[in-house]
């Protein structure tokens, strides 16, 4: 079965990109080993995980296949994806949570 991670602030969708299963599980998982729905601080250091995941995973691509250009591109799409995330980490209303 496939996991994949989502945000809501309020009755705002946050968009993630899919993530992984264990990525998904790791961010999710509490320490009784079962998956949580996560608020307040701990949905925050969920959404953190996940854009440490996003700039690593994506920043590390095979550089050798891909011009300056649509690598300038690229990073800055992930820049910009992981900035509108940021933006939601002072919310009182923030929910993560796997399915």
């Amino acid at each position: 079965m496939s996991l994949n991670l989502h945000a809501r602030d309020g009755d705002v969708k946050i968009p993630l990109w899919q993530t992984p299963t264990y990525v998904s599980t790791m961010i999710c998982i509490t320490d009784r080993g079962d998956l949580a729905t996560l608020t307040g601080k701990d949905a925050r250091r969920a959404l953190y995980s996940y854009c440490e995941w996003v700039k690593y995973y994506f920043r590390y691509v095979d550089e050798t296949n891909i011009s300056q250009k649509e690598l300038k591109i690229q990073r800055e799409i992930i820049d910009e994806h992981i900035i509108s995330i940021k933006e939601h980490f002072a919310s009182k209303k923030l929910v993560v949570w796997c399915q």
